[in-house]
């Protein structure tokens, strides 16, 4: 008797398996049980029902139909989470920048470039 591989976190809970015969292929899954996919410290690792509906809606999250149910590639859904991540960061170092803006002196066109640079990856 072996041990089972160590379970990763993007694989579904056990009772959110793919049931293969309601699916054309594994790597989709509905709306719903997709939302109920949990990540290691119990967060939803989509979203909701909802926020999943609303990117289905409003074009952002690829689908299809099957019935009355959306069906998602998982694919689609990892993209969907890292893009999410990706609009974050950039929301809060925007915040981050606006507000250091706000609190500095006049700055200087070579420090400007300077801290442009060092934005833009050039300068380290």
């Amino acid at each position: 008797m072996h041990s089972p591989a160590p379970r990763t976190d993007t694989q579904l809970d056990t009772d959110t398996q793919l049931d293969t015969d309601t699916h054309l292929d594994t790597d989709t899954i509905d709306l719903a049980r997709a939302s109920e996919i949990r990540d290691r410290a119990g967060n939803r690792r989509y979203g909701s029902i909802d926020t999943l509906r609303r990117r289905v809606r409003a074009g952002t999250l690829p689908h299809r139909k099957d019935g009355n149910k959306y069906v998602v590639r998982i694919s689609d859904l990892d993209a969907m989470r890292r893009n999410s991540a990706d609009e974050r960061a950039f929301a809060e170092l925007t915040a981050a920048a606006k507000k250091a803006a706000a609190a500095a002196p006049p700055i200087s066109p070579e420090r400007r470039d300077l801290i442009l640079g060092i934005l833009a990856g050039r300068i380290r």
